[in-house]
């Protein structure tokens, strides 16, 4: 009696029983690619499996080294082809969008708490007797309105030296809608300049009637409450840089950022 064997010589056989897998998340594939038969790309096996795939990677690494110091978030922009920025601009970025969501929701306050109600204002006249009127604490509302124009100039400046084209994309939004609104400050000493900053005229805008000063800053769908929505929308862009900026490669072989992973680093292929 004998047996009869009839060795298989491809790798194709070891994978027979497997089905392809699908796209578990946008960074990264389970096995290989969607298109492949058995779900695992057998050419990428095999070089794995000499090790041509690992001396490429160490080649590669080795190079990027004198550059990177080791730091992921430059190999990943050259492999994903996004560009990330660095931590500072990350940090100052989300700073500067909370201090102005803050200066917009001052302005943005309703009810007894809203600057644009009006107030009991004590003044003296110029022999120190005391009065008490009815009105608007101009002072408060311009104090107010200074402080969202100096966030908003300091995310614009920010902003525009991103390698972000989720921030630099929102940012230019954000100037386009304060430009639509440019006569209507205007009209309150408040001018847009060709740098897209804002600029304020005390003395026009302590002149200016408060219900425009209002329906800029105050009221629902107003320029402050657009801005706020934008500035928000940065901050989220920059959390999500810094993520993928600190992110790394699965054992798959494929980068994800930070958040995904949780700690993940390299296959022990490489």
């Amino acid at each position: 009696m004998s047996i009869s064997i009839s060795p298989r010589t491809d790798y194709s056989a070891l994978f027979s029983s497997m089905t392809p897998k699908t796209q578990a998340n946008n960074n990264s594939w389970a096995y290989g690619n969607a298109q492949s038969a058995s779900g695992v790309n057998l050419s990428d096996y095999a070089s794995i499996k000499n090790g041509s795939y690992g001396k490429l990677l160490k080649a590669y690494y080795s190079k990027d080294q004198t550059k990177t110091s080791g730091s992921v978030s430059e190999i990943a922009r050259k492999v994903t082809g996004n560009s990330y920025d660095s931590t500072a601009t990350n940090t100052a970025l989300s700073k500067e969008t909370d201090a102005l969501a803050k200066s917009a929701d001052a302005l943005l306050k309703k009810g007894k708490d809203s600057l644009f109600e009006e107030k009991d204002i004590k003044t003296k006249d110029e022999n120190g007797a005391e009065s008490t009127t009815r009105g608007y604490d101009r002072d408060a509302i311009y104090k107010a309105v200074s402080s969202f124009a100096k966030d908003y100039n300091d995310l614009i400046d920010t902003a525009s030296k991103s390698n972000n084209t989720s921030v630099l994309t929102t940012a230019a939004n954000m100037t386009g809608q304060t430009s639509v609104y440019s006569k209507a400050l205007s009209n309150i000493g408040i001018t847009v300049g060709d740098d897209n900053k804002l600029t304020i005229d005390k003395e026009k805008f302590d002149q200016a009637d408060v219900n425009d000063i209002k329906a800029l800053f105050n009221d629902n769908g107003s320029l402050a409450d657009a801005t706020k929505n934008r500035a928000d929308m940065i901050a989220g862009s920059a959390q999500s840089d810094a993520l993928k900026a600190g992110g790394t490669y699965a054992s798959n072989g494929f980068y994800a950022n930070a958040a995904l992973l949780n700690g993940a680093s390299f296959s022990s292929f490489v």
